[in-house]
């Protein structure tokens, strides 16, 4: 990933996230400029654009979906990504129908997928994408860059075929040490693998033909959303102490890329109220935004939860709830039309759930600031409407958020 130029970059990617430490270290080593947001319009994609045309920003690095809030600009989207000659992306899945957003806006841009888990380093696997693979299946994870090592191995331990899945391991200059006051963590993940120290990434991947490596997704209870690792066990035990849930799992939507609680107890409980204290142990975007109560969880042959079934028992049990609702609410807001109920149908799209009112908290239906940041590109879109992100996420409910966009129209 040589640069023959003098990068600028835009400093998009928080400080908390180990993706910025080469908006500073890295672009400043090879001789270039940051152009870094103001502190109230940091999330503001509008911000973004007026940056990059302003300071010509030629290098990107962010999460996925930062990305795809740039281009929900439309044209205005399409010309700060021409003036891009390298966009990096990384701590996430890239889809191919981005992937083809950008080529369309700008065919001689490179843009690469990278990849690296926290305990190694940034980076330290590359792939750098073609036009071609606008319309593939997925976009390759790539190749270890010089001095690392990436294993494919199966439960013995053993180099995995071309084609096989199995658990991707690390080694190389950029293995950490370990957990700090964290043995028993330190050494479940970490061990010796052909003579040198290897980290244990908890994905699941296969080598490609082409000696690639393809990331299939995680074998144990961590999911990712939005860039930010989630470790399920730590929100079910949350959820669990919540008098009287007696028994809990808590599984991630991958339609919605929503956390959802699945829970037993010998009562209803009240939703607003469980939140209100998860909100007490867990960041925001930690608290599951749906809750479901069973009666008692499918189990596996040795007696375990089954997470597959019960995920599946959810997922057809919610679509047939939702369906006939859904059908309702888009019947009366085609007759009526009004700006608030063309919101509401907008914000059950961007989270993905059906039975969201305008007295919904922001937070309590699953809202982040990318959310946020998706519902004002939808205001600027569809009314012309300026909303700032800051507004956004200050606003008590949604129908709060539907009068700013009223108020601004």
């Amino acid at each position: 990933m040589g640069m023959d130029y003098i990068p600028t970059a835009l400093a998009v990617t928080s400080l908390c996230h180990d993706m910025s430490l080469y908006d500073v270290y890295g672009i400043l080593t090879a001789g270039g400029c940051i152009a870094v947001p103001s502190e109230k319009k940091k999330k503001e994609p509008s911000h973004w654009y007026d940056l990059i045309m302003r300071y010509d920003v030629n290098f990107w690095n962010s999460v996925p979906a930062f990305m795809e809030m740039l281009t929900l600009l439309g044209d205005k989207g399409s010309s700060a990504v021409a003036k891009l000659r390298t966009i990096v992306m990384g701590g996430d899945w890239i889809s191919p129908a981005l992937v083809k957003k950008l080529f369309d806006a700008s065919p001689d841009t490179d843009i690469f997928s990278v990849g690296g888990p926290t305990e190694t380093t940034i980076w330290n696997i590359s792939h750098k994408v073609s036009p071609d693979e606008a319309g593939a299946a997925f976009i390759p994870y790539g190749k270890p860059f010089p001095a690392t090592s990436y294993y494919i191995l199966n439960s013995h331990r053993a180099l995995c075929p071309i084609g096989v899945s199995g658990t991707m391991y690390v080694s190389g200059a950029g293995v950490t040490g370990g957990y700090i006051g964290d043995p028993d963590e330190t050494e479940l993940r970490y061990s010796e693998y052909r003579g040198a120290r290897a980290y244990n990434t908890g994905d699941r991947g296969e080598y490609l033909e082409n000696g690639e490596i393809r990331i299939l997704g995680r074998e144990d209870y961590q999911v990712k959303i939005n860039g930010k690792r989630i470790e399920l066990t730590g929100v079910e035990n949350a959820v669990r102490s919540y008098d009287p849930i007696s028994s809990c799992i808590v599984i991630k939507d991958e339609d919605t890329d929503k956390l959802i609680a699945v829970y037993t107890s010998d009562k209803e409980i009240d939703e607003a109220e469980l939140k209100r204290s998860l909100s007490e142990m867990l960041q925001a975007y930690m608290i599951p935004q749906r809750y479901f109560r069973i009666e008692e969880f499918p189990t596996t042959r040795n007696g375990k939860i089954d997470r597959r079934k019960t995920a599946l028992l959810i997922k057809s049990g919610a679509a047939a709830e939702a369906a006939p609702a859904a059908a309702a609410e888009a019947d009366e807001t085609a007759q009526s039309g009004s700006l608030t109920e063309r919101f509401i149908a907008a914000c059950r799209e961007i989270f993905g759930d059906d039975s969201i009112t305008a007295e919904d908290d922001f937070y309590g239906i699953g809202g982040d600031s990318i959310a946020a940041m998706k519902i004002a590109a939808w205001a600027k879109e569809t009314y012309d409407a300026e909303i700032q992100v800051f507004d956004i996420l200050n606003a008590e409910d949604l129908a709060e958020i539907a009068a700013l966009i009223e108020g601004n129209v």
